[in-house]
Order: structure tokens, then sequence, then C-alpha cells
């Protein structure tokens, strides 16, 4: 799917970043739906950017049968984006921000609609 055929602003934001406006200032922004691919698109966009993020694949659950225990907490998929005083956690299906001054931060899904226009 390329941009211009993306139907819906998320899977826009998902290929490329948009600009969003949060009164009064516009700001760009990328979604993260989750996966290898995405998490390269977004990387890519904040490294340009200079800013520093990571991707983590995350785990499994492993889960000792005999016992009936778990001896490693799964973890899901995420983005490491270093943010004001450290790192964020980005989940699939938050959104990745820049400030007007270059830093980075992400968002949720539920808050993003709320919060932010779309152009």
């Amino acid at each position: 799917m390329t941009f211009e055929d993306a139907p819906t602003y998320e899977e826009k934001a998902a290929l490329a970043p948009i600009t969003v406006r949060r009164t009064p200032l516009p700001v760009q922004t990328m979604f993260f739906p989750g996966g290898p691919e995405a998490a390269t698109r977004v990387i890519d966009w904040v490294l340009l950017n200079n800013g520093t993020a990571t991707w983590s694949e995350g785990q499994p659950e492993i889960f000792d049968e005999d016992t009936k225990t778990v001896i490693v907490p799964s973890e899901p998929e995420r983005i490491y984006l270093r943010v004001t005083g450290g790192m964020q956690k980005v989940f699939p299906g938050n959104w990745v921000m820049q400030n007007t001054d270059g830093s980075f931060y992400a968002t949720s899904a539920l808050l993003f609609p709320e919060n932010y226009l779309h152009n």
C-alpha cells in the first residue's frame, strides 16, 4: 500500500510522518501499528531527526509445566524512544510525536484523537 492509497490517517501515519495540530502549533507524528517493518519506519524517522530509538521484538512467556509457574513473563514488542528524562516504551497502537523543539515523545491511541487534529 502506498501513502496516497492509505484510506485512514493511522495507515498513512504508519507509512510516513504526518502533520497534526495541537492548538496552536503543528507537530510531526507517526503511528506504530506493530511489527518490524513499521518499527523500522518509525525508528528511521526518529534517527533522521536526531532522536534515539531502538526496537525490541518482545518475548513469549516461559512457563514451567512441572511447577505450574511462570519463570519469565511475556513482554510485548516495543520501541524504546529517548525522551526528555529517560526512555519511553512505545507499544503497537501508540503514536510517536516530534515537538517543535525537536524532542520526541509518545502518546497512546486513546489520547491521540482527543488531543490532536489531523490536517
